[in-house]
C-alpha cells in the first residue's frame, strides 16, 4: 500500500493499494488510467477515519472515483458547508484514473 502525502508529510488515515503505474500506462486527454485489469489488480483509495473536508473535497476532484468521498451532510442531501472534518469514515473506492494538473480541472481547492 502506498499512504498519500502533502509533500513531506504523510496525510493521515489515507492509502492507495493495487497495481501501480509502469512504462506502458495510458494516457487519454488530461486523465492517467489507473490500474491494470490485466493482472486483476484494481487500484483503491482506503480512508479510515476521519479527514479534514479540504482534503475529501481535493480526493473527489483530483481522482475518477466508482463513487464519491462522503462529506458530512447538514440535513438529507444538503452537504454541511461549514464542516471542517468528515464523519468517521471506512471506506474503500475504486480509482479509474487521476486528472492531471495540464489542461484539467482548477486544483485550488486546498487554498
Amino acid at each position: 500500500n502506498t499512504s498519500l502525502m502533502l509533500f513531506p508529510t504523510p496525510i493521515n488515515n489515507t492509502f492507495i493499494t493495487g497495481w501501480r503505474y509502469d512504462s506502458k500506462r495510458r494516457t487519454v486527454g488530461n486523465l492517467v488510467v489507473a490500474g491494470n485489469q490485466a493482472k486483476g489488480v484494481p487500484l483503491e483509495l482506503h480512508i479510515v477515519g476521519v479527514i479534514p473536508t479540504k482534503w475529501a473535497r481535493y480526493f473527489n476532484s483530483k481522482f475518477i472515483l466508482n463513487g464519491s468521498i462522503p462529506l458530512p451532510l447538514y440535513q438529507p442531501e444538503v452537504v454541511d458547508t461549514a464542516a471542517v472534518f468528515t464523519d468517521e469514515l471506512n471506506v474503500t473506492i475504486g480509482i479509474f484514473g487521476v486528472r492531471q494538473k495540464e489542461g484539467g480541472i482548477n486544483m485550488g481547492i486546498l487554498d
